[in-house]
């Protein structure tokens, strides 16, 4: 069963990191054209860190989706406000926490400190969510239904070992008509 998880990452990681990407913006007429003279389509195109490839980045990011349910990278700016390089950061020491305001944080372990970040600080892409913010790896989603489809067996056999009736007592105070 490892085998196949691997098999099937692995599979996925490298279409989606094969697959063309391409960086849009809206111009003052309202249209939508393409652009490739700017530091996102940089980072996401020719070289997203130091480290890595556009190709490794993009496998990296779907492998942290499938397993985790949650990718994140640190935006690194230059002095001049523009997008540096993208630093992948550890989906399990990485985490979402909302401000007593509703200001939406990232908590994080980033060169060995206990980081806040702000969220436009951040990328974060999100597999299957229950709440809109934290993803939801596809193996644990499995796992959870898994075990729900064990405990629904196990009440039923009991039922059935029970002929099937539905056993307790009702008391009620007063005359039911």
């Amino acid at each position: 069963a490892f085998d196949t998880v691997y098999a099937c990452i692995n599979v996925l990681s490298d279409d989606v990191a094969k697959l063309p990407f391409k960086t849009y913006k809206r111009n003052e007429q309202g249209a939508i054209e393409q652009i490739k003279d700017n530091d996102v389509h940089y980072v996401l195109r020719v070289r997203p860190n130091r480290a890595m490839s556009p190709f490794i980045f993009m496998k990296h990011l779907m492998t942290d989706v499938l397993r985790h349910g949650n990718f994140y990278a640190l935006i690194a700016y230059d002095e001049k406000g523009q997008i540096k390089e993208l630093l992948p950061l550890s989906p399990t020491e990485t985490q979402p926490v909302w401000s007593q305001e509703g200001v939406l944080f990232y908590q994080t372990n980033h060169k060995g400190k206990n980081t806040l970040l702000f969220s436009d600080e951040v990328i974060h892409i999100r597999g299957m969510t229950n709440d809109g913010v934290t993803g939801i790896s596809p193996i644990e989603s499995i796992r959870t239904q898994l075990e729900s489809n064990e405990v629904a067996g196990r009440y039923n056999r009991k039922m059935l070992d029970n002929g099937a009736l539905p056993q307790g007592i009702l008391t009620v105070t007063g005359n039911l008509n």
